[in-house]
C-alpha cells in the first residue's frame, strides 16, 4: 500500500498478488487446478469542512469454490439440486466507485453510484430438470458482466432534539449480461430506515 496526503487530499495505492490451489483425493473423480491472479487499486479523496469527495479503481479476482467446481447432490438448506463445473474459470472484475457526502452539524447525506464490470461471472442456473421433486440448478460463467447501481444515505440529527437521530439509506442494483438480460440471485432493492434516541445518564 502507498499513501499519499496533501492538505485536503489524499492518494492511495495499493496491490496483491493471490494464489489458490484446490486439490480432491477422490479415487473415482480426482481433480486439481490452481488459480492466480493480480489486483489493484487505486483513488483519491478531497476532504472538505463540509463535503467529502471519493472516487476508486479497483480490480478484482475470484476463484471458483468448490461448491461451484464438484457440486453433484440436495442442497438441503435452499432445497435444490446443485451441479458444479470443474472448467470453471477465474472470475476478473474492474470496478469504478465515486462517493460524494455533505456534512452539516445536523443533517449528513452521502450519495455513492458505483459500476463493476466482470469477466467469466459465475452465477446459479436453472435447467429444465427435476430430481426427486427438487429442482436442478447448474453453476454456470458468462463471458461478460455488468453489475451497477446507488446507495444513498441521510443522516438527520435535529438540532433542537439532541437525543433523536433520523437514520435512512436506499440501495438498488441491476446485473445483466452482454445480451441486456437480467442474471439471477441479484439482492433486490433495499430502504431501511432507523429512528434512534439517545440518552445521557450516570
Amino acid at each position: 500500500l502507498m499513501n499519499f496526503s496533501k492538505k485536503k487530499w489524499r492518494v492511495l495505492f495499493g496491490g496483491r498478488y493471490d494464489v489458490r490451489r484446490i486439490e480432491t483425493k477422490s479415487d473415482a473423480n480426482p481433480f486439481t487446478s490452481q488459480y492466480a491472479g493480480f489486483n489493484y487499486s487505486a483513488g483519491f479523496a478531497r476532504m472538505g469542512k463540509k463535503t467529502t469527495l471519493r472516487f476508486n479503481v479497483s480490480s478484482g479476482f475470484r476463484a471458483p469454490t468448490t461448491s461451484e467446481l464438484l457440486s453433484d447432490g440436495f442442497h438441503h438448506g435452499s432445497f435444490r439440486y446443485e451441479i458444479g463445473d470443474p472448467t470453471l474459470a477465474t472470475e476478473k472484475a474492474l470496478q469504478f466507485d465515486l462517493s460524494y457526502a455533505l456534512h452539516f452539524e445536523d443533517f449528513e447525506l452521502i450519495v455513492n453510484p458505483f459500476y463493476n464490470r466482470i469477466t467469466n461471472y459465475t452465477y446459479l442456473q436453472q435447467i429444465d430438470s427435476m430430481v426427486n421433486e427438487f429442482q436442478v440448478y447448474q453453476y454456470a460463467q458468462t463471458d461478460f458482466a455488468q453489475l451497477y447501481g446507488t446507495d444513498f444515505g441521510i443522516h438527520l440529527h435535529p438540532h433542537f432534539a439532541h437525543c433523536l437521530h433520523i437514520e435512512n439509506s436506499f440501495s438498488t442494483i441491476f446485473a445483466e449480461d452482454n445480451n441486456k438480460t437480467a442474471l439471477p440471485f441479484i439482492p433486490q432493492t433495499r430502504l431501511n430506515s432507523q429512528l434512534k434516541f439517545e440518552f445521557k445518564s450516570k
